[in-house]
């Protein structure tokens, strides 16, 4: 894991949190890909409060939607979070899947 991706990882599942334990009895295999699903859908929603200012949020939203689609159409992203999803869709092989949409 990269140290980024990393440290989002451990502040949001920290031993103890709602997080944390609703992924602790997962099955091992697919506790990781959860668990960065959560933590993806975690920092979307957390925009839509990030800031007093609707043009603000707004335009993370926008950054957003292109950082997504840098990730799942070009292969490119910047972001840590898009990074381990791109890893975690490759290794699955929902890439591919996602692409033939």
């Amino acid at each position: 894991m990269k140290a980024a991706f990393s440290q989002l990882f451990s502040e949001y599942f920290t031993t103890g949190s709602e997080a944390y334990y609703a992924t602790l009895y997962l099955p091992k295999d697919i506790q990781p890909d959860i668990q960065l699903l959560q933590l993806v859908d975690h920092h979307l929603w957390q925009l839509l409060f990030s800031s007093q200012e609707k043009s603000i949020r707004r335009q993370k939203i926008n950054w957003w939607s292109e950082e997504l689609k840098n990730t799942f159409v070009v292969s490119n992203p910047c972001h840590p979070l898009s990074q381990a999803l791109l890893d975690a869709f490759n290794k699955t092989g929902c890439l591919e899947y996602l692409q033939a949409f």
